[in-house]
């Protein structure tokens, strides 16, 4: 026996008349023969045909034998000097000596840790990474995305070993907990698969206009690759301690239904029945104004998912660690916020509904039916699944229709007025966004001007009930409040008392509105007419921290706010307080509505009837006012501090009161202009024109000068 290349080898049959300098092909090719009941995994090799010369190297001498008795052996007697050699011999009897070793196959131990897991990403080709990624409820299909869709960090991109045998590598996804069993065979700088199971992936290609489509790979429009043969490198993967979000409790997002995330792109947004029949019904709408917002209450503890993992121990064998890999996702309920209300309701699969794919509808109902949910990230979105694996809505990037179109697939969306894992909705994702779908005004304000979009101003008559006037604009102090909110809140106050501090803060007095049975009549005091509240401004001092105001109840003097407490300070002070948010972006017109919520349980707007000012439960017919920005309201007139009178003039300040006390001034940015000590009751002190802040004893007052 020996080695020949291949040019050495001739395919001529016996009547060609060979040439004995080359070597007939059919000598180099062997039967296998197994006996695994006498020999189990040996094999014996035998010739089926084979060309040899029997005396001479004629090429008459040529002969031909095709009885399979020529078998491969080894020989070490004395003919061969003791040393073994593999010869072939004439013999009827098979000889099962030999094993067949795999060749370049990697060393699946050298892949392994002696200090923990081992994970990779898994790229094909040079730019290709392998997932195993939700498609519908339940089921997971392997993807090769390019770089700048694969989220290495991500589980759905990592793989870890969990078993090292002789059928080779086991590779867990940590996403899906999907395995793939393969041998890696060492090409250069890459590994060949080896694998002989069912499971199969595909490529994804983002197209020019973003949309995610999978490769067609041959004429029929197949899309399917198998892993047998496929050129890999393996990555070692960074793993991070909790995946998918991890934002603070009470963060408050928006889900919003698009292609992409794109400022252009439609998008559909959450919203509640439209009509008002049903308040526990989600419906779509394609207005952001429109949209409801979700605050999450976040599980104190994550959720934990492990797999077993291989190591090499102190002796260097393979060993396995239970439950040693460890992913940890935190887990939401999705609270609703109706026009910025934290409501008592959540986010709930429905048991019974007659829309379309019931099973996987969304409602909105009572805590005890909240679902838990996983937020995990991917790409540049989050999709939301529930614990149970449950998606929430099959808007999968990968599972892209080439032909779909985006306007057709959220019109169908809508098409049962419903949020629901809907098999055709293959384009749209789902994306969650932390900034607030309401912009408010800016929390930085405090004196502003409210002008209606009619021109016309918001005031108080004698009684303090709020009107609409069409003269000079009116001053107001807006404090901001709850400023750790995605949308903070504002009391709004005008005209101050030097003396006692008290403002005129807009009140909503729903709670004070009173039906007397026996004269079966309303309490006018506080209603335009039967079922038209009044807006009023009621006189109040509010502490320096915003959290507590001094006001009259039932005329006793009380304490308000945010809690009730055993001392008699009542929790009312939500009615005191109102979101100021962009109702009309393109003329930058804002409503007022009232964070508490109403008696029937939905948000109350500011709004008007025959000038006189009211509250409605409808967006549409709240008031829009456009917010300008202005001073302390001074103007000529005189402000009194403590007994002090400051009075701006023209090219001066005139402090009157204030004799034996220091009185500085300083223009709107700090800058000191005099500071002295008032020589008299009557002190005039020279200033330039505009805003200055006249300060006597630290008390701080804004006049203007002419």
């Amino acid at each position: 026996m020996k080695t020949v290349k291949t040019s050495e080898i001739n395919d001529l049959d016996v009547s060609d008349k060979p040439c004995g300098s080359t070597i007939n092909v059919w000598n180099t090719v062997f039967t296998v023969k197994k006996n695994d009941i006498n020999n189990a995994g040996y094999y014996a090799l035998s010739l089926a045909h084979l060309y040899y010369v029997k005396t001479t190297d004629k090429a008459s001498d040529m002969q031909s034998r095709k009885d399979n008795k020529i078998r491969l052996s080894v020989k070490s007697d004395a003919s061969y000097n003791s040393n073994e050699y593999l010869v072939s011999e004439e013999s009827t009897t098979p000889n099962y000596i030999f094993k067949f070793v795999e060749s370049n196959i990697k060393d699946a131990t050298e892949l392994l840790s002696a200090e923990g897991k081992s994970v990779y990403n898994i790229q094909i080709g040079d730019d290709l990474f392998l997932e195993n990624h939700m498609v519908q409820a339940g089921t997971y299909s392997y993807f090769a995305t390019g770089s700048a869709m694969a989220d290495l960090n991500s589980p759905a991109y990592q793989f870890v070993i969990t078993k090292v045998s002789d059928a080779g590598v086991t590779f867990t996804n940590r996403a899906s907990g999907n395995t793939l069993t393969v041998k890696l065979y060492e090409r250069g700088d890459y590994y060949s698969l080896a694998y002989t199971g069912d499971k199969k992936f595909e490529i994804l290609n983002i197209q020019n206009n973003g949309d995610v489509k999978k490769r067609i790979i041959n004429s029929t429009g197949n899309t399917e690759l198998s892993f047998h043969r496929m050129p890999v490198q393996l990555i070692p993967a960074e793993t991070e301690a909790i995946s998918g979000w991890n934002v603070a409790d009470g963060t408050q997002v928006t889900i919003a239904f698009a292609r992409d995330n794109a400022p252009a792109s439609n998008k559909m947004y959450p919203q509640l029945n439209a009509a008002g029949t049903d308040l526990d019904k989600i419906e779509l709408t394609d207005d952001v104004f429109e949209a409801v917002q979700w605050q999450l209450e976040k599980s104190s503890k994550p959720k934990y998912t492990t797999y077993t993992y291989a190591y090499l121990d102190k002796n260097e064998k393979v060993a396995y660690k239970t439950k040693g890999d460890t992913i940890a996702y935190y887990m939401y309920n999705f609270r609703l916020v109706d026009d910025g209300n934290v409501t008592d309701k959540y986010l709930q699969k429905q048991t019974s509904t007659t829309a379309a794919s019931s099973a996987n509808a969304y409602s909105i109902g009572a805590k005890t039916g909240a679902g838990n949910f996983i937020i995990s990230t991917d790409w540049d979105y989050s999709e939301i699944i529930t614990i149970d694996g449950k998606a929430f809505i099959s808007v999968n990037k990968h599972m892209q229709n080439p032909y779909a179109d985006i306007d057709k697939e959220l019109t169908r969306c809508m098409a049962n007025n419903s949020i629901q894992t809907l098999s055709y909705a293959n384009q749209i994702k789902t994306y969650l966004v932390q900034d607030a779908p309401a912009v408010s005004l800016p929390a930085t304000a405090t004196y502003v001007t409210l002008q209606s979009e009619l021109g016309n101003y918001i005031a108080m008559d004698g009684e303090k009930d709020g009107i609409v006037i069409s003269n000079e604009p009116l001053t107001y102090r807006v404090f901001a409040t709850d400023l750790d909110a995605a949308v903070p809140s504002f009391l709004i106050s005008t005209g101050f008392d030097a003396e006692d501090k008290a403002r005129n803060f807009l009140f909503n007095p729903e709670d004070s509105v009173n039906y007397y049975v026996g004269a079966g009549a309303y309490d006018k005091n506080y209603e335009w007419a039967e079922d038209t509240k009044k807006a009023i401004f009621k006189s109040g001092i509010l502490s320096e921290s915003n959290d507590t105001m001094t006001t009259s109840i039932k005329g006793k003097v009380t304490e308000v706010a945010m809690k009730s407490d055993n001392k008699g300070t009542k929790g009312d002070l939500n009615r005191f307080k109102y979101q100021i948010v962009l109702a009309d972006a393109e003329d930058d017109l804002y409503a007022i509505r009232q964070i508490a919520a109403g008696y029937n349980g939905k948000t109350q707007y500011l709004s008007s009837i025959n000038d006189k000012l009211t509250w409605v439960y409808n967006e549409p017919k709240a008031m829009k006012f456009v917010i300008a920005d202005t001073v302390s309201p001074t103007a000529n007139e005189a402000i009194e501090a403590a007994g002090v009178q400051v009075i701006g003039g023209q090219g001066v300040v005139t402090v009157q009161g204030a004799a034996g006390k220091v009185i500085t001034v300083a223009n709107i940015l700090g800058q000191t202009i005099a500071n002295q000590v008032a020589a008299s009751d009557n002190v005039t002190i020279a200033a330039p024109a505009g805003v200055v802040v006249v300060a006597v004893e630290g008390e701080a007052t804004k006049v203007v000068v002419k």
